[in-house]
């Protein structure tokens, strides 16, 4: 609205496609969704290791989920290996992946792998204590 002239709709495809692009839904690499924990240098540990492993992150995205002490974030990443980002951000960072998908090729939508990570790490309970690399600080 500009004053009582109407100049403009947001539809529910407008808003899909907005946060589809906060995402990096549209780019290659891999979409990866984790708990982390709200503490000093958390964040910077998952973004210098993912320079480490000469990689680019693409996209981030973070919102408070049920735990007042950690943060739901999503992560586009590309140039890494698979294995190699959940290695780094499971065991040597400490963060808990709850989710991670695949995008094969630039902007084609539906162009991914399942959405699923009981493949690497069958025992994956998002509700578990994490035994956090920091709680010993």
């Amino acid at each position: 609205m500009r004053g009582d002239h109407l100049v403009g709709i947001i539809t529910e495809s407008d808003i899909l496609r907005a946060m589809t692009c906060a995402l990096g839904g549209r780019s290659e690499g891999i979409r990866i969704t984790i708990r982390l924990l709200e503490d000093k240098g958390e964040l910077g540990a998952i973004t210098d290791g993912i320079v480490q492993l000469g990689g680019k992150l693409a996209s981030l995205s973070t919102y408070w989920g049920n735990d007042p002490f950690k943060r739901i974030i999503t992560l586009k990443v590309q140039g890494i290996n698979r294995e190699e980002l959940l290695m780094l951000l499971e065991w040597t960072i400490g963060v808990q992946v709850i989710d991670f998908c695949e995008s094969r090729v630039e902007s084609q939508p539906g162009a991914t792998l399942p959405a699923t990570n009981t493949e690497v790490f069958p025992n994956q309970n998002p509700d578990a204590k994490i035994p956090w690399l920091l709680d010993s600080k």
